[in-house]
């Protein structure tokens, strides 16, 4: 990465576009389940959506430089929750994605009480896949999402101290 990492921070309203920009970034896209652009009136509407929904919960990566460089979104229902990540290019290959997932996961086991975290990966994205067993993740089992095989890989808050450390 050219620029080291400032923070995790929620997200705010006005974060929008640069969670838009890296959302629509192509290797993004391609590697998602839901491969289509954004419109950005549909961001708009579902990124304001979901920052007030006490279900949802939306961490920015902001680099020394401010920009936003990537996130990290979580589903949250009743005790599991689902963690979806995206980064800028200028942060990829270079083990930032591992230290987000972990930076994330530790955020949300201190403010919820989420016992497991999920990440549905598409097997072809080998770096998604490697960056989740680096931040501590087991690889489960395949599963199906959006009519797609997926990996579905775990951490639970149990054992989470071990495997997150404390980067």
């Amino acid at each position: 990465m050219n620029n080291s990492i400032l923070e995790l921070r929620s997200a705010k309203r006005e974060d929008a576009k640069a969670v838009w920009l890296i959302a629509n970034d192509a290797l993004v896209r391609s590697m998602s389940f839901l491969s289509d652009p954004i419109p950005w009136d549909e961001h708009l509407k579902w990124y304001n959506d979901q920052l007030s929904n006490n279900g949802a919960v939306i961490y920015v990566l902001v680099a020394d430089d401010e920009r936003i460089v990537g996130n990290v979104r979580f589903a949250v229902e009743r005790n599991i929750a689902r963690i979806s990540i995206a980064l800028a290019p200028s942060s990829r290959g270079n083990g930032t994605g591992t230290k987000v997932i972990r930076m994330g996961c530790k955020k949300l086991f201190g403010t919820h009480s989420v016992e497991v975290i999920e990440a549905l990966i598409r097997p072809s994205n080998q770096a998604s896949v490697n960056a989740f067993v680096r931040a501590g993740f087991q690889k489960g089992s395949e599963t199906v999402a959006h009519g797609e095989k997926a990996l579905i890989s775990v951490l639970d808050r149990i054992t989470t101290k071990e495997k997150i450390g404390n980067d």
